[in-house]
């Protein structure tokens, strides 16, 4: 995650946080999440968000009240970790795929397990109040990385969804709360 000219932010899949410098080619260890810290969560997922000049947004798969993870708030400037919300399995889901800041301001995003038919969930948190809210439920094997082409307006590709299971492209919609297949992949379009 970019978060100036000449810094980035990033975690590692050893569950460490890091600041590299592209002037100087430097890494620098800003946060280990680990087991001892239970409660703030452990195992983050690979993406941060901006949400301004000196936070950033992130999610820990495991951890937290509940132990099914949590949405964290880092402070570059202290250096700090605030938890914000712990997942709920059946209410927030689990399993961050994506997250992305849309044109409302709002960030949206997808799990890929949890929600009323465990096949995830898409979400919605406001960065003002860090509201977290569960939009939609997604059957099995649907989800995907959410990107932007209308005002509110998403697509997500799945590389295990549609009616025989070899991918599909969904489209959801904010304001009537939809997600749908808009192409099926079938077999023979596979190489």
């Amino acid at each position: 995650t970019k978060v100036s000219d000449s810094i980035l932010y990033g975690v590692a899949s050893s569950g460490k946080m890091f600041k590299f410098n592209l002037l100087n080619d430097s890494v620098e260890v800003t946060k280990t999440f680990s087991v001892q810290e239970f409660d703030n969560g452990f195992n983050p997922h690979k993406q941060l968000l901006k949400k301004n000049d000196s936070l950033l947004i992130g999610f820990n798969a495991e951890g937290g009240y509940g132990q099914k993870g949590n949405q964290f708030v880092y402070n570059i400037l202290t250096d700090s970790i605030k938890v914000m919300n712990h997942i709920d399995y059946a209410n927030k889901g689990k399993d961050v795929i994506s997250m992305t800041l849309a044109s409302d301001g709002n960030i949206y995003g997808s799990m890929r397990l949890g929600g009323k038919y465990n096949g995830g969930v898409i979400f919605r948190i406001n960065p003002l109040n860090n509201n977290f809210e569960k939009l939609y439920d997604l059957q099995r094997n649907t989800a995907g990385k959410l990107l932007e082409y209308d005002s509110l307006k998403f697509i997500s590709t799945a590389k295990l969804g549609g009616n025989r299971f070899y991918g599909g492209i969904y489209k959801f919609d904010v304001e009537s709360n939809t997600y749908a297949l808009s192409v099926e992949i079938d077999s023979t379009d596979i190489m």
